[in-house]
């Protein structure tokens, strides 16, 4: 089994890779198409872990401003920039490779990546 993670900023992915990690985003049922390639594009940071070849997981350090500032004024928390670098989020296993940890070390090579930078994230009563 070889294993590769791919860490790099969204617009210093290739098209192939945005688009790998479009697809996988859209196996969950809460992210919707419209803008999403955008999104990728802009993201700080996207985590891609390969499997032999396959893409299997992935995270995002996401780089929306306005949304920041909205999670902010919902939550009543400062989520300032200067404290913030951005949003956890877009993570994912496909289903095949799932109890295996792998979101696990994408999420702490993200962390790793960023170092002292704070990030939030936010999550749905439903998931």
């Amino acid at each position: 089994m070889v294993e590769e993670v791919v860490v790099k900023s969204g617009k210093d992915c290739v098209e192939n890779e945005r688009e790998l990690f479009e697809e996988l985003v859209l196996r969950e049922p809460q992210v919707g198409k419209k803008g999403l390639a955008t999104k990728i594009e802009d993201a700080h940071l996207l985590i891609l872990l390969y499997i032999d070849s396959e893409l299997v997981s992935i995270a995002a350090i996401k780089n929306n401003p306005s949304h920041q500032k909205t999670i902010a004024q919902n939550a009543n928390f400062p989520l300032s920039s200067e404290h913030y670098f951005g949003e956890i989020g877009y993570i994912h296993t496909a289903a095949a490779h799932r109890n295996n940890g792998y979101s696990k070390r994408v999420l702490k090579r993200l962390v790793d990546a960023v170092g002292t930078k704070g990030l939030f994230a936010t999550v749905q009563s439903k998931n």
